[in-house]
């Protein structure tokens, strides 16, 4: 098992960010990104959406639950 750490995950985000990237997804289900959200999107000044955040967020809205959670960046602080 490789073992990625929050320091490595940001510096990605920074690696990849520029003035014409609107919003920055991570893709794949297997890299704890959804706590570092809240933080590189206030670092970074866009939307970061990572994949387990996004999918938790669309399965319960698809079952009509609005609960906003702070913390968590911000999709999962919206309706």
């Amino acid at each position: 098992m490789i073992a990625i750490s929050a320091a490595e995950i940001r510096e990605s985000f920074r690696a990849v960010d520029g003035p014409d990237v609107q919003a920055l997804v991570q893709v794949g289900t297997n890299l704890l990104c959804s706590p570092l959200v809240e933080q590189l999107e206030a670092e970074l000044g866009k939307p970061v959406l990572a994949v387990n955040t996004a999918t938790a967020w669309a399965a319960l809205r698809q079952h009509g639950i609005t609960d906003r959670l702070s913390g968590w960046g911000r999709l999962l602080s919206q309706h």
